[in-house]
């Protein structure tokens, strides 16, 4: 049976393997080099992504930064990163289940969201709209 995978399920697969949302770009790029040879039997539409896979990719990247599903950004030096916000939504969404369960857990606090980007991005290139409007949780 084909199944089919898309570039947003690899991301926030790798993000999650990392345990962090911000995703080096360079380093995506040798993963889906190497799942798509390892799937290629599978998902013959992976065949783009074998030998360079990055104009493909940047094609696939920025129609979903265009639906807000991404964020490219510049990390530390001149090392380009995507900045995963399923990731986030994934993390949280567990959080709260924990919550639920459990009522004495915390909630997650807007700082630690912050931090935590503030960390992984260069401080010159972390849009301050982004941290405030990415991390805020409505009450």
């Amino acid at each position: 049976m084909a199944t089919t995978t898309s570039i947003i399920v690899l991301l926030k697969f790798f993000a999650t393997r990392q345990k962090n949302a911000v995703v080096d770009y360079r380093d995506f790029c040798e993963y889906l080099k190497k799942y798509s040879e390892h799937h290629l039997e599978e998902q013959p539409t992976l065949s783009v992504y074998l030998e360079d896979p990055v104009p493909a990719l940047q094609t696939e990247l920025d129609k979903l930064v265009e639906s807000r599903q991404i964020v490219m950004t510049q990390l530390h030096g001149d090392k380009s990163g995507i900045l995963v916000i399923p990731y986030y939504i994934e993390r949280f969404a567990e959080r709260y289940k924990d919550i639920a369960v459990n009522p004495s857990l915390p909630f997650p606090a807007r700082l630690i969201c912050r931090e935590e980007l503030q960390r992984k991005l260069s401080p010159a290139k972390m849009p301050q709209k982004l941290s405030q409007s990415f991390c805020s949780i409505r009450k």
